[in-house]
């Protein structure tokens, strides 16, 4: 993580410093999402994904969904693969639906490859790597409003992310290398009572005596016992407990320091 100038501590960027961080491909960026369970449909050629959500990517970006806009690319949305625009596009995404409520948001799209046997081989080679799996990611390529994003911020430390707020949706291709870890190629088995599970385990767990607590919670021990093994001592409740005190001394400390520093800016 990073540390802001006092004159930043406020989470909005301006668009000059966005637009030279994220700068990569003239003012569009790209997004490719993660891997998942293959939907692939032989009959009719087509495959479910999530096209983006709102999880932190392996850059530490957040695309915000609800801000993004696909009514340009809804008017002709065909499929490059591998974000070539170069080559023929191997099919069209259709049914693009976001999903606000999910956790995190997402939207969501079927691409549809056009019909086996044709003169461009590259559908028929994505189709077989959709079959077997080895094709299952999705990337997006968009253009921010370099006036509406914002640093992501962990407390008053700057992760390295920035978060897009308003976007517009260019075109969307079948990749191979994700970036997104929430976003994937949806499973038949897709519901939301498997929602709800994939969200509790990844925010709930047990502790070694078999109760439930939160997923943070229990990291947090974890590391203390790292801590006491890697030391070579023994894992008493009193080494535990001197380690918390330890770790809680320090964080109200911090605390204490920014509380300082915020009053002297306040002059």
């Amino acid at each position: 993580m990073h540390w802001l100038p006092a004159k930043t501590m406020q989470t909005k960027i301006s668009a000059d410093e966005a637009h030279s961080l994220r700068k990569t491909h003239g003012d569009a960026l790209f997004k490719a999402a993660q891997t998942g369970p293959s939907s692939w449909n032989a009959t009719t050629r087509s495959a479910r994904f999530v096209m983006s959500t709102q999880g932190v990517d392996l850059m530490g970006d957040i695309v915000v969904t609800a801000g993004i806009s696909t009514a340009q690319f809804e008017r002709n949305p065909i499929a490059p693969l591998n974000h070539d625009s170069a080559s023929w596009p191997i099919g069209r995404w259709a049914n693009l639906n976001k999903v606000l409520t999910a956790s995190p948001p997402r939207l969501e799209g079927d691409l549809v490859l056009a019909e086996a046997g044709g003169p461009i081989p590259e559908i028929d080679q994505a189709a077989w790597a959709l079959s077997k799996g080895l094709m299952r990611a999705s990337s997006i390529g968009f253009m921010p409003d370099w006036n509406a994003i914002e640093w992501v911020m962990d407390g008053d430390r700057w992760t390295g992310g920035l978060r897009f707020n308003q976007s517009t949706l260019l075109e969307a291709s079948l990749v191979g290398v994700p970036a997104n870890p929430d976003a994937l190629a949806k499973g038949s088995a897709a519901s939301p009572e498997n929602e709800l599970i994939a969200h509790v385990l990844a925010t709930w767990s047990r502790s070694p005596e078999g109760r439930v607590m939160r997923r943070a919670e229990f990291d947090r021990i974890y590391q203390i016992g790292k801590r006491v093994k890697n030391g070579n001592f023994v894992g008493t409740r009193e080494r535990i407990e001197a380690l918390e005190r330890v770790a809680r001394n320090k964080r109200l400390a911090k605390q204490r320091a920014r509380e300082i520093e915020m009053a002297r800016l306040r002059g």
